[in-house]
């Protein structure tokens, strides 16, 4: 096979995007040794990429934030879904310049965007106007369909109707043929059997289908049976024998809130658990030393491979976010789950954890430290049984892009 040449853009918010297109990226080494992927990311996913050894175009280093942007518009631990959409649209405009020019620069035979919602928007309109800008295929990396608007203040309505029209209803009855490839992370069952808000005729599923979207189930980066034996998992991290309770807010700034509220918990857990060792892993954008804690609270920065650390641990305390909640489900550990307020993307997630039993929901405005210090020491240490989730994402991306290079 003759080399191939791959553009990957990760363009989202976080760090849990980058985990699982670094576990495609993974797959497809496998599947075509001679392949080679250069990167498009802004903070702090260029920052995983870099520490990974990955090859960032020179161009990454003015992609847009998005990140940034995000904590921009929240407070404490909510989201406001549409000072985001307000607030990116400029920088996204900015994405299509610096896409333009490196695809004018470099030759690539595919590109995979994560979420690249204005580049896939951009390339598909060009190739509905009769002049698409490449004859190469565009893979489009989605977790959710559809936006949805958290209030009902009309301007929030609208924009969100707007957005869901440039974004997914436009596509209805175009065939892209093979430019165009749009790829779901979950399963079929995740998608909400209910109409897209605002369009009463469009049922999530039906669109799901109606567009071509292909399943690729779960993604994460690592096989959990090799992380059964906490012993040695332990000996090799640093940890002892003590009742060990990690707490993150994943790879951005927005939810520290918690992360102190798990520091205020910590002497009333004391009291009944003498042993606990507490951590709260502050991600990228958090400085450890702006948390006031408690002697005996440990608190870290980014840590690398978080997930060991995880498989380690009697219990999680974590915000909502699929990667994290996944890999948790995947390594079968008893979490506490806070759904970050306003963010829909947030809310769709706990609505699949709940329909599964996964974890233990838990909402910020309602929890006091001893709310929170009492379940904890329900539930530390408690074993769980969840029904098996399918975790072969990352193989089946990359046996599907496999086929488009035959």
């Amino acid at each position: 096979m003759v080399n191939k040449k791959i553009l990957f853009i990760c363009a989202s918010v976080g760090l849990g995007h980058v985990t699982r297109d670094l576990a495609i990226f993974k797959e497809l080494c496998k599947m075509i040794p001679d392949v080679e992927i250069l990167w498009l990311a802004a903070p702090p996913a260029s920052l995983v990429l870099q520490n990974a050894g990955e090859t960032l175009l020179p161009e990454a280093s003015q992609y847009p934030n998005e990140t940034v942007i995000m904590e921009n518009v929240s407070s404490k631990f909510e989201v406001n879904i549409f000072d985001y959409v307000i607030n990116v649209m400029q920088p996204w405009s900015k994405t299509i310049d610096i896409f333009k020019e490196v695809i004018s620069k470099y030759k690539f035979d595919l590109i995979i965007g994560d979420e690249i919602y204005q580049i896939n928007n951009f390339v598909k309109a060009v190739i509905r106007d009769g002049k698409p800008l490449m004859d190469i295929p565009l893979v489009m990396i989605w977790d959710f369909i559809g936006i949805h608007p958290q209030t009902d203040k009309p301007e929030e309505i609208e924009l969100m109707k707007v957005v869901n029209d440039g974004f997914l209803l436009v596509d209805k009855g175009i065939d892209y043929g093979n430019l165009v490839h749009n790829f779901f992370v979950g399963e079929y069952k995740d998608i909400p059997d209910r109409t897209l808000f605002g369009y009463p005729s469009e049922n999530l599923r039906k669109l799901f289908n109606t567009l071509n979207f292909v399943s690729l189930g779960n993604i994460i980066s690592f096989d959990p049976n090799r992380f059964k034996n906490k012993v040695d998992l332990r000996r090799e991290l640093g940890y002892g024998k003590e009742s060990l309770v990690i707490c993150t807010i994943g790879g951005t700034g927005v939810g520290k809130a918690l992360l102190e509220l798990c520091a205020e918990s910590y002497s009333l857990i004391k009291e009944k658990i003498p042993d606990l060792q507490m951590i709260l892993a502050c991600g990228p954008n958090i400085p450890p030393d702006s948390i006031s804690v408690p002697d005996g609270v440990i608190v870290k920065g980014y840590i690398p491979d978080l997930y060991k650390h995880f498989a380690a641990s009697d219990l999680i305390i974590t915000q909502c976010g699929g990667s994290t909640t996944t890999e948790l489900t995947a390594l079968k550990k008893n979490f506490l789950y806070f759904p970050l307020e306003n963010h829909f993307e947030q809310d769709l997630i706990a609505e699949k954890l709940r329909e599964n039993n996964f974890g233990v929901e838990m909402h910020f405005a309602q929890v006091t430290p001893q709310i929170l210090a009492d379940t904890i020491i329900t539930n530390i240490g408690k074993k769980v049984e969840y029904p098996q989730i399918d975790i072969n994402g990352a193989k089946k991306a990359a046996q599907l892009i496999q086929l488009m290079f035959n």
